[in-house]
């Protein structure tokens, strides 16, 4: 499949990748994903080969001159939509990027029209994005996807990082400190804190899979739409790359409550809590204690959009307040879709997802989202 293209005088071609694209993709990431090339090769294995809802990579490609200069991805996703239905495959487009000597030319319209190509010969009738950048959402509610959901992101500042100059210095030491020292100096100040956590709280580098999947299955809500989080899901989703995960636990025997902290060496601008599950709120109230001082001295992100009201006083007791970086009002950071009109039958769909549409009760969390 291919769509020409000419922009002021340069042709583009779209193309639907291959393995023989393999290392010019990896090579094109470095603009997103980061600068090492073998953990972005990983990252592309895991995510668009080891996905166990959608094994085979999907992937529009841009060329120009035989290279590849744009990318745009889906891999498989797996939701609730509807209590006592079963769970579908829903594709979940991102990964997008340009680089810098081929922006502006309209390249991401390109790639646009060719993944959802792609998606509808493989029967998919929707398609979702949890990650858009400012321009990827602009460019995609122009060509008629819609915004469902925001994700109401609050932050924890400690109060000297409320100075600029402070603000400037931690960021500086976190974009130019070597990985390898950053996380060593990361996991001593984690074994430090373990020192200091609430009475029956732990912490490990470790997900206990099978323990964190029985706690949702007990708690969540039958009617929530979100993400699936079972074992099947959490063996995937925790080895990304890309992310460094710590995980808090309450309870001895059997779990009742759990929080997973996330940092990311190529977005240096504190720690998200990405995924949390509990059985009452004063459980909640001792893990995000506890994560607090995890954290350390940056600032501390978790969604709040699908929150009940007790949990969201816990919070704003704990100094939360909405998110800077999400104070922008016509860019919204949510979760966003695109009605497909099927072409084929599908192979890889286990059944034809209603869109999303109508009042939900929402159960979000940011590990759904490949930001985090």
């Amino acid at each position: 499949m291919y769509c020409p293209r000419s922009t002021s005088r340069v042709t583009y071609t779209f193309i639907e990748y291959s393995e023989d694209w393999r290392d010019q993709v990896i090579d094109m990431q470095h603009h997103l994903w980061g600068s090492d090339s073998v953990t972005n090769a990983g990252y592309l294995h895991w995510k668009y080969e080891q996905n166990p809802y959608l094994p085979t990579p999907v992937i529009s490609l841009a060329l120009h001159d035989g290279r590849a200069v744009g990318m745009r991805g889906a891999w498989g996703s797996c939701w609730k939509l509807e209590a006592g239905e079963d769970p579908v495959i829903i594709s979940c487009a991102g990964d997008t990027v340009v680089a810098p000597n081929h922006r502006g030319r309209g390249l991401l319209h390109g790639l646009n029209r060719t993944l959802l190509a792609l998606l509808e010969q493989r029967g998919f009738p929707c398609v979702i994005n949890l990650s858009a950048s400012k321009p990827v959402y602009y460019a995609s509610i122009h060509d008629g996807w819609r915004s469902v959901k925001c994700y109401d992101e609050l932050s924890r500042t400690r109060p000297i990082l409320k100075n600029y100059w402070a603000r400037k210095l931690l960021y500086a030491y976190r974009k130019l400190t070597p990985q390898r020292v950053r996380q060593g100096l990361e996991s001593g100040l984690t074994w430090a804190a373990s020192f200091e956590l609430p009475k029956g709280i732990e912490i490990s580098n470790a997900p206990r899979i099978e323990a964190m999947a029985q706690l949702v299955q007990h708690v969540e809500p039958p009617d929530a739409l979100g993400h699936v989080r079972n074992q099947e899901y959490y063996s995937w989703r925790y080895l990304s790359p890309l992310s460094h995960y710590r995980f808090l636990y309450s309870g001895t025997q059997t779990l009742d409550g759990f929080m997973v902290l996330e940092t990311k060496p190529t977005y240096p601008r504190g720690t998200s809590i990405v995924d949390w599950e509990v059985d009452n709120v004063s459980r909640f109230e001792k893990l995000i204690q506890a994560a607090i001082r995890v954290a350390g001295v940056g600032d501390l992100h978790i969604w709040s959009a699908s929150m009940p009201d007790p949990i969201k006083s816990v919070l704003d007791q704990c100094g939360f307040e909405v998110s800077p970086y999400r104070l922008d009002e016509g860019y919204q950071r949510s979760l966003i879709t695109k009605v497909m009109r099927v072409n084929g039958t599908s192979q890889e769909t286990r059944t034809h997802p209603a869109p999303f549409s109508g009042e939900s009760t929402w159960n979000l969390r940011m590990i759904f989202s490949d930001d985090y």
